[in-house]
């Protein structure tokens, strides 16, 4: 998109064709921001405003939707919100007013903006209801059990079935992310409350462990051009990681999205995974007992339960108990999972 639009900008600079072509540079502004290429997209956007607020002030109020935005990102969420404002006969005016409820720390008030604008939204308005459902995911994780399960489940599902439909990067990396974070929020060991598993994508396969669905978004995030989100959704895994002990992996997540939101220049997000990589670093990494490491360090050298049993005297039942308890405690799915763990933590 950006590509295409930038191309027929250039032509109509070229002919200087003017405002015919106004609602373009709303088209380009937008892919511009969401490329994280702020100062240009700040100027493309502010010149189609002004440019169509004369002669077609519903368009020029997509360009203001999309200011609002930029000005959400850099933290200025008093202009943003007055942007909002003027824009809020747009969905993405009044999407823009409800991420604010929620930048603000009200998921509650979000979620009362964001459920009549997907209601009002038809189902072949895909990438707008695409932005719907990821905000009502957010702010219903955000409220907690009081947001109800089965609607956040519904909200995750039909992001899975428009990534299946409309098939970008982008959508599917939305749909990662909103498995991921609707699996955690309804249980901690990874399964909805009904005992089922979401499936994240359409290549994602169901089950898919959270962290693992939480990493493919930020990946699809990243190739789709998306900086931004691709940090929050890095911001997402560092909590899960947390969460789950594993303070050593968390700090890494929490400061590669730092660094990207002091790039971007979004001064709120820098501080909240600041906060979070803080965090990260003053828990220590959880301990194993003696027999638990010398167990994984027979597991290291590639020996089997059965060969640990023998070499240590044990059942193989007690060892696979040890076993099971190291994954526990270290937050890892697998034996070398847990051993690679153990050997960056220094625990063997």
């Amino acid at each position: 998109a950006e590509e295409w639009s930038g191309r027929v900008m250039a032509f109509c600079r070229r002919l200087d064709l003017g405002r015919p072509f106004a609602r373009c540079r709303t088209h380009y502004g937008t892919a511009l921001l969401w490329r994280g290429r702020w100062a240009e997209a700040e100027a493309e956007l502010t010149g189609a405003a002004r440019a169509l607020s004369g002669l077609r002030p519903q368009y020029a109020a997509e360009a203001v939707a999309q200011l609002g935005e930029l000005r959400r990102r850099q933290g200025r969420r008093e202009e943003a919100a007055e942007l909002f404002g003027r824009a809020d006969a747009t969905p993405d005016g009044r999407l823009g007013l409800a991420e604010l409820r929620l930048d603000e720390g009200d998921p509650a008030g979000a979620l009362d903006l964001a459920g009549p604008l997907l209601g009002a939204l038809p189902p072949g308005a895909s990438l707008e209801r695409c932005r719907a459902l990821e905000l009502l995911v957010r702010a219903a994780t955000a409220l907690g059990p009081a947001a109800g399960a089965s609607r956040v489940r519904e909200a995750a599902r039909e992001l899975s079935r428009l990534a299946g439909t409309v098939g970008t990067d982008a959508v599917r990396a939305s749909a990662a992310w909103a498995a991921a974070l609707t699996t955690l929020h309804t249980s901690p060991d990874g399964r909805t409350d009904d005992g089922t598993a979401l499936r994240a994508s359409p290549d994602g396969g169901a089950g898919e462990d959270p962290d693992c669905g939480l990493r493919r978004a930020a990946a699809l995030f990243e190739r789709a051009g998306d900086a931004y989100n691709a940090a929050r959704a890095r911001l997402d895994l560092a909590a899960a990681l947390l969460a789950r002990d594993r303070p050593q992996a968390a700090a890494g997540e929490a400061a590669t999205a730092r660094e990207t939101f002091v790039r971007l220049g979004a001064p709120a997000e820098a501080r909240r995974a600041a906060r979070l990589l803080a965090r990260a670093h003053r828990r220590p990494e959880p301990g194993l007992t003696t027999r638990q490491r010398e167990i994984l360090g027979l597991v290291a050298l590639g020996l089997t339960n059965r060969d640990i049993a023998g070499r240590l005297t044990l059942s193989e039942h007690t060892v696979k108990r040890h076993l099971a308890n190291i994954l526990s405690r270290l937050g890892e799915p697998t034996r070398k999972a847990a051993v690679a763990h153990a050997s960056r933590a220094g625990l063997l």
